[in-house]
């Protein structure tokens, strides 16, 4: 039985390469863990959706660029909903031990929306969009709209679509979500956290990296703060539909990318000490 466990954090936190560290250590050994990434799931050419997923990454920069925060919120919410596809389609065909994810697409959007929601008064203007993808999307609307009673709507009317979604009341919303992405709540989720100061540091430096994609709307350290805040109030809230959620926060403010990988390790069962193990497998040749 595969346990699914999500590696969540705003962004500064290392989510993003810690998952890629993971998917490489694992490479050769998907049976014992698989890791994905989200919403960048076209990073890996087995993984379902990579056309769509890129395509909706490229509406999520132009978001960014533009300055645009209907069209970046509708690209983070349509890249969740493919999130559930692609775990379902892994865990399926690798039938691993252990199935990472980064981020989790439930308490991302019910933390992340707190910023967009405000935001999303108006459908969206049409405007020209990479090539194809209009016609690539309004292919998907059909399908994950149908996942729940909530109506219709046309690409561009998606903010409003959205605004109503996260209007509902919690429970009715979390319903709705885990209908929309195709998802449920996973058996773990590890919530990384970094200090004020080191974020500040990382935020800076990512900035600093050529070819780096445009900064997001939501990345100030004020705003960062108030995720981290909300992401462990949202992961409570999800162990009240599902008691038995493990919820292990990890603090990597003052740890190297190794020394994190090996805390996520152990956090998730690997032993890391001395000849660290699990189910037979000596992390030290991984």
């Amino acid at each position: 039985m595969t346990r699914r466990i999500a590696i969540t954090g705003t962004d500064g936190t290392g989510k993003t390469t810690l998952v890629r560290k993971l998917a490489e250590r694992f490479a050769d050994r998907p049976r014992v863990l698989r890791a994905f990434r989200a919403p960048q799931y076209h990073e890996h050419p087995d993984h379902p959706f990579g056309r769509l997923s890129a395509t909706i990454d490229a509406l999520s920069e132009q978001g960014d660029r533009d300055g645009n925060p209907l069209l970046k919120a509708t690209a983070l919410f349509l890249s969740m909903t493919l999130y559930g596809d692609v775990e379902r389609h892994l865990a399926a065909t690798y039938a691993p031990e252990v199935l990472v994810a980064e981020r989790q697409c439930l308490a991302d959007s019910l933390t992340y929306a707190r910023f967009y929601l405000p935001l999303l008064k108006a459908p969206l203007t049409p405007c020209e969009l990479p090539a194809g993808a209009l016609a690539q999307l309004e292919a998907w609307l059909p399908v994950f709209q149908a996942r729940a009673d909530l109506g219709t709507c046309s690409f561009w009317e998606l903010p409003l679509y959205i605004r109503d979604l996260f209007s509902q009341e919690p429970a009715h919303l979390l319903a709705s979500l885990q209908a929309l992405y195709h998802a449920d709540v996973p058996d773990q989720v590890v919530l990384l956290h970094v200090g004020a100061d080191a974020l500040t540091a990382r935020l800076a430096e990512k900035r600093g990296v050529a070819g780096a994609p445009p900064r997001e709307l939501h990345e100030q350290a004020h705003v960062l703060g108030m995720f981290q805040q909300g992401l462990a109030q949202s992961c409570d809230y999800l162990r009240t539909i599902k008691p038995s959620l493990v919820i292990t926060p990890v603090d990597t403010s003052d740890r190297t990318i190794d020394e994190s990988v090996l805390a996520v390790l152990s956090a998730i069962g690997f032993e890391t000490q001395d000849a660290p193990t699990f189910s037979g497998v000596n992390l030290n040749t991984l």
